[in-house]
């Protein structure tokens, strides 16, 4: 297993966009990635379940405020009028907060 921080490195990618869907790992994602993630800032969209998270001892508001830590905006790309992680299942879009973003 590799991080991804270990793979943008041994490839030299320059991600613009990351999709995470790892089950209730995000949060040991996060923090292989946070060379990756503070220098290429790419926009990530992710999927959690708070219920599945708080088996790994997380939960989405914790994945979140990571996120947030990190310098970025996290939205419900489906519910934006709802904070993110205030549903037991949902998607969250990660947007760096030097980028601007127009929700319709």
């Amino acid at each position: 297993m590799f991080t991804l921080d270990e793979l943008a490195s041994h490839y030299r990618l320059n991600p613009g966009f990351v999709k995470l869907d790892v089950e209730s790992g995000e949060s040991a994602v996060l923090d292989g990635a946070t060379h990756t993630i503070t220098h290429y800032r790419p926009v990530i969209l992710s999927e959690f379940s708070d219920s599945l998270l708080r088996l790994q001892s997380s939960s989405a508001i914790e994945v979140i405020a990571k996120f947030r830590s990190l310098g970025y905006r996290v939205i419900d790309p489906i519910h934006p009028d709802i904070e993110p992680g205030r549903r037991e299942y949902g998607d969250i879009l990660c947007v760096p907060e030097e980028n601007e973003i127009k929700l319709m």
